[in-house]
This record gives structure tokens, sequence and C-alpha cells, in this order.
């Protein structure tokens, strides 16, 4: 899946590109095991159910995938629930396009979520929680309402998506993901082509148009072509009357 891509020194519309056909992919591509292990936590005053994220990949160097679309994973989010092993642009296409706040992998509510490096995930995850409480303390906080800041753009340290709930540490991944989501859900898959050759398997002939005529009717239809069922009436007229003459000169004579 094309990525969200802050590294990258093209033009901005290559990363608006990216985020689009990321957001595209996600919705078909089923989640692949992980082998988080389960605890629960108290987080945000709520008793929710938090996965431990499997850094083994992390600290062998390995190769991360997004656990929904099997990309490479550059860039990560990670909500409430712990689990951090999905690209930004899946949950793009989730809780904007489809306004789900739950979570790709196990459908927990997620609130709220954040996009950063995968490495600073794993680190958080490897100092115990399952990652989100040391990935989350440094959110901003509103003034007011004592939950998250809702403002969107640069809030303190981050960038925050108010359609897709996010906080954003790489300003260029909250642009592209901003500018992904004004541009709308991708267009659905096209239909599944039938297998197999055409030839091989030639559609049924259309059913015959039922005309009205009946079956003698049609068979002389086919026999005999209309300018010739005319000569033959005439000619058998002409006979009747050439018959009728010799009749009627026949009968004079005798009498």
């Amino acid at each position: 899946m094309p990525k969200f891509d802050a590294n990258d020194d093209d033009d901005d519309h290559v990363h608006v590109e990216n985020a689009a056909a990321a957001a595209a992919a996600c919705s078909s591509s089923p989640a692949r095991p992980t082998t988080a292990q389960p605890h629960l936590t108290n987080d945000d005053d709520h008793h929710s159910h938090v996965i431990d994220i499997d850094a083994a990949a992390a600290a062998a160097g390995g190769r991360r995938s997004c656990a929904v679309c099997m990309e490479t994973l550059e860039w990560a989010a990670i909500g409430p629930c712990g689990h951090g092993e999905v690209c930004a642009g899946c949950p793009l296409h989730i809780r904007v396009f489809q306004n789900n706040r739950l979570c790709c992998i196990c459908r927990s509510p997620c609130r709220v979520v954040v996009v950063t490096n995968p490495d600073a995930i794993a680190a958080a995850a490897a100092g115990g929680g399952g990652g989100w409480p040391a990935v989350s303390s440094r959110l901003p906080r509103s003034r007011t309402g004592g939950g998250y800041s809702q403002v969107e753009g640069r809030v303190g340290e981050y960038w925050y998506h108010a359609g897709m709930e996010a906080f954003f540490d790489d300003e260029r991944q909250y642009e592209a993901a901003k500018a992904a989501a004004q541009l709308g859900p991708p267009p659905p898959p096209p239909p599944p082509q039938p297998s197999g050759d055409a030839n091989e398997n030639p559609p049924p002939p259309p059913p015959p148009l039922r005309t009205g005529v009946g079956n003698s009717d049609g068979r002389r239809a086919r026999r005999d072509p209309p300018d010739q069922q005319c000569d033959g009436t005439a000619i058998g007229l002409f006979g009747l009357f050439i018959i009728g003459v010799f009749f009627v000169a026949g009968m004079s004579f005798l009498s």
C-alpha cells in the first residue's frame, strides 16, 4: 500500500496521493494474527483492555509491516487498546470515511489515536503498559474539559486532526492525512472477473422469438420465400380458370 511519506523531498501532492491510496486498501485487507499478550490496565480513569505490542521484530532489526494491509510500517497509529502495528492509512479510512472509532485489529473503542514513528511505539511498549501510557503522556490536555485537546492544527508539540481524532508528531504526516480526508473515500474496487476463458464457456444462445406463427406456417415460411408463395398462388388460380373455361365449352358442345 502507498504510505504517508514524510521523508521524501518531492512535491506535496505526492504525499496526498500516497495518503489517498493508503486509505483505499485497508477495508478489504484482513488483519493478520498478533502475538501480543493481553492484560488489563487503568487508562484515563476507566478500565480498558490493553494488548501489549510484540516488539521482537523491532529488537531483531526485522522489517515491520502493517497488521491490516501488510505494507511496510514507517508510520504507525496507536490507541488506548495498545495496538501500534497499524499504518496511518488504515485508521484514516476507518475513522474518517466510515466514522468508526474502533481499533482496526481488536475492535476496541479508541476515541483518540496517535500517529508516530513505530520505533517510538516499540520503545514505549518495552517500558510496559502496552506503549499507550508512555505515548499519550505528552498529549495536550484541554484547559476546560480535562480531556485531550480537540483544537484542529498545531497543539503543543503535536498536530491534531479533528475528523480523524488523531494526534500527529510529524507535520507532513498531518498535512497528508488532512489532504487525503478532503479528497473523500476511494472508489469501490471493480467487480471480480469470471475465471476461465470466455471461448471455452460461451454464453448460451438467446431463446427464439415468439412471433405468433403456427408450426406449419412457420415451416412453410422457412421453406418458401414470400415471392415464391405468391407465384404459386397465381399459377393455381390460372389453372382453375382454364379448367373452368374448358368445362363450360364442353357443356355447351354437348347441349
